[in-house]
């Protein structure tokens, strides 16, 4: 099973992937997701390389990350696995007739 992690690279990014493995000079990870602040202070996913098929694992130069956690706060693994599932959950809505 691919572990979710959250990289910090030496740009600034901050992103979620699904952990792949690792060798001298890079990772592997699949599903990455870079976290975008928008102008009212809300948080979003957004894919790193939109032109990537997202169902290939891309490398990460080792050298570029800065931090790594293989600790994901759980509201932003919620809001990751709802970006990367292919289900569309609806949301609760109180229905009046």
């Amino acid at each position: 099973m691919e572990e979710l992690v959250s990289l910090k690279l030496t740009s600034g990014e901050e992103i979620i992937c699904k952990f792949v493995s690792k060798d001298d000079n890079s990772w592997v990870v699949k599903d990455a997701h870079s976290i975008i602040m928008l102008q009212d202070g809300q948080l979003r996913l957004g894919p790193v390389l939109f032109s990537a098929d997202k169902d290939h694992a891309v490398r990460i130069c080792q050298r570029a990350i800065a931090v790594y956690s293989d600790y994901v706060r759980a509201e932003f693994a919620n809001a990751y696995n709802q970006a990367v599932s292919p289900l569309s959950l609806p949301t609760k809505q109180i229905l009046k007739g």
